[in-house]
Parts: C-alpha cells; sequence; structure tokens
C-alpha cells in the first residue's frame, strides 16, 4: 500500500510538467534530477529534490546547476559521485542532506539562515568560512560525522553560542580548547561531554550559560571529573553550567564571600589541582587564593555575560606549588570580591591529592 501511495504522489507530480521535469515542484526520479541537474534547466517552481541511488552513479554538476531553483528548500543525494563545480545553493534550503558532499565548502553566497537540517557525514566539508552563531540561526539537527571536524586538526575554539534551535553538539576533535554554547536554548545533547573532560589534551573553558535543557538531559555528575594528567600544562579549566548549588563533592563550602581552611601536610602530600566553585548570576567577579597568606592565583572578569538565572561557576588550577613550611600545616584562604550585580550566592572550594586521591582530613579554622 505504501508503494502504491508513493507511486500515485510520484505520478502527480510527474504530470505537473509531463515533458519537462524543471518545471515541476519536486523531483524525485533520478533520471529526471540528473537531466536538470547536468542542463541547469531548473526553475523557480522546483521546491524539493530527492536522488537516491541504490548504486554508486557519477553527478556531471556544474556552478549553475542550483541557480535557477530560488525556491528549492529540500535538497537529498545519496550515492551520487559528483565531480564537476558548484557555485550556488539556494538560500531557501531547510533541508540538505547529502552524504559524502565532495567540496570543502559551502558556496560562498549560499547563507544557511534557514537551514533545519544538515546532514553531510563523511564528506570533505570544512568549517572554518562559517560563522555558527551567525549563520545557523535555525538549525535543529547537525550530523557531520566522520566529516569535517575529524580533519580540522587544528581546531581549537567552537562558537555556536545563541544558536537558539540547536539540539545537539556535534563531536568535536580532542585538541578542542574552547566551547562556547552560551545562549543555547534548545541544546539538549552532547554526547562526547564527559569523555572530552577525560580525554581533551587542553579544554580549557566550557561555557554553556542558559543552557538549561542540556543540563536537564545530562545533570551534574559530569562536573566531578577532575582533569586528567593532560591538563597539567593547561593554566586553567573553567566551566558555566545552570545551577544554584556547589556540587557535594566541594570539601569546603559557605554562604560567605570568603573561605579560610588548613591543610595537614608532609613529604608524600602531592596536590595536583585546586578547584573553586562559585554560584552567581552576574559578571566581573573576582577571586584570589591565598596560600600562607600569600595571594598565589588569582582570576578576573569571570564571565562577561549577565545571565537569566543562578548559575555555576567552577574553576580548576591545575599544577599547584605548594611553599615549604616549617609547620605540619600550609593555610589557604579563598575570597571573592563582587560588584553590585555579581549577586553572589555560595563559595566552594576542594584540593585533589595524587592522582584523583581526594584529601579528607581537612578541617575548618
Amino acid at each position: 500500500m505504501h508503494d502504491l501511495i508513493q507511486d500515485m504522489g510520484t505520478e502527480i507530480v510527474r504530470q505537473e510538467s509531463p515533458n519537462d521535469p524543471g518545471q515541476r515542484s519536486r523531483l524525485l526520479l533520478h533520471e529526471d534530477i540528473l537531466q536538470v541537474l547536468q542542463d541547469n534547466a531548473g526553475s523557480n517552481r522546483v521546491q524539493g529534490i530527492k536522488l537516491t541511488l541504490s548504486e554508486p552513479e557519477e553527478l556531471q554538476l556544474t556552478s549553475k546547476s542550483f541557480k535557477k531553483m530560488k525556491k528549492l528548500r529540500l535538497l537529498i543525494i545519496h550515492n551520487a559521485q559528483c565531480s564537476g563545480d558548484l557555485k550556488y545553493l539556494p538560500s531557501e534550503l531547510r533541508w540538505l542532506e547529502w552524504p559524502g558532499y565532495p567540496f570543502s565548502s559551502l558556496p560562498v553566497n549560499f547563507s544557511p539562515k534557514k537551514l533545519v537540517f544538515i546532514d553531510m557525514y563523511d564528506s570533505r566539508l570544512t568549517l572554518h568560512p562559517i560563522s555558527w552563531s551567525k549563520d545557523f540561526k535555525s538549525l535543529k539537527y547537525m550530523n557531520l560525522k566522520a566529516s569535517c571536524l575529524p580533519k580540522l586538526a587544528n581546531l581549537r575554539h567552537l562558537n555556536v553560542s545563541k544558536c537558539k534551535h540547536l539540539q545537539e553538539i556535534p563531536e568535536l576533535p580532542e585538541n578542542i580548547e574552547v566551547i562556547e554554547a552560551r545562549g543555547c536554548e534548545s541544546l539538549q545533547r552532547y554526547s562526547q561531554l564527559e569523555s572530552m573532560l577525560r580525554l581533551s589534551n587542553g579544554l580549557g573553558m566550557i561555557d554553556f550559560s542558559d543552557c538549561h535543557r542540556l543540563i536537564k538531559t545530562h545533570g551534574y555528575q559530569w562536573t566531578n571529573i577532575l582533569p586528567s594528567e593532560r591538563f597539567v600544562n593547561k593554566p586553567e579549566v573553567r566551566m558555566w553550567i545552570p545551577g544554584s548549588e556547589i556540587p557535594q563533592w566541594f570539601s569546603h563550602k559557605g554562604s560567605e564571600s570568603s573561605i579560610s581552611f588548613r591543610m595537614p601536610v608532609n613529604a608524600s602530600t602531592n596536590i595536583i589541582a585546586l578547584a573553586l566553585g562559585a554560584v552567581l548570576r552576574s559578571t566581573l567577579l573576582k577571586i584570589e587564593v591565598f596560600i600562607n597568606g600569600e595571594c598565589k592565583y588569582f582570576s578576573k572578569e569571570l564571565h562577561r555575560h549577565t545571565m537569566e538565572s543562578d548559575h555555576l561557576w567552577i574553576f580548576y588550577i591545575p599544577q599547584i606549588f605548594l611553599p615549604s613550611s616549617r609547620e605540619d600545616y600550609i593555610d589557604f584562604k579563598v575570597k571573592a570580591y563582587e560588584n553590585e550585580t555579581s549577586c553572589l550566592k555560595a563559595l566552594g572550594v576542594h584540593l585533589m591529592e595524587g592522582q584523583y586521591k581526594e584529601i579528607t582530613k581537612l578541617r575548618d579554622m
């Protein structure tokens, strides 16, 4: 029954222009599609193209193959071995499904602002000419697996901030250093989140502020993954996520703007990281870390953007160098400096010893 209905639909579309497929609203038969694309015979009437070949077949494109199809909204090409040149894609496209896309970039004049779906896995596409937050305003689904991102060996900074329809972050290379997804209100999934923290060669900043759906999906458990040995050469690791409480694994928590404690030390003490946490709502909060009364670490301008709700900021400082002490303890003090809009609600401090071994014998002063 399904095949019968599909055949009837195909015939209805064919009757729109029996002798000139370029004047139909949809192109579904591969002979017609090959003819229209190779002869540049399209028109404004074409709104959808679906070319799904059972066997690989060569498709010779010209620079103007899609030039006349200004109202094209759906483009699906499977198993076509495309060659030639492509200098134009209609900016009305909503659905772009082209696995094995053979070109290194999208056409320069193509505006993807209306794209809702893009599936171009195993392609040669690279993304460097594209501004995600500016161009992909309507994007809801993206699959670039085995495509551009693994080939972008030098990719360090990904910014998809304010992509309000983006629902999932794609697979990223392990050498990524900055992930900014601020204000992605539809973002729900990032399957690589936990493994990226464990395996990244130098991930230094994650900004998921105002991404409430993402936290609803993944929760907060991933925040207690401490930096691996690959983080030792990074000066700091920061995370911004929606949240109103300091995680439970922090040894010291409080609602004041400073926390002090004394740490017992001996010859085997090996501190690999200091974790700071703060719950706040706004910008320009400064935090200083004092060791035995001397300021050793500080952070300026923790965030430059005002959030719509309480947010959790976590700051890892690896390679803590402890001063020599004649005593069997070292004094720590962490102080936060607020401005009028910071609205600091909680502060937390935690020390990590050895390889993920947490210090538990701390006592408040």
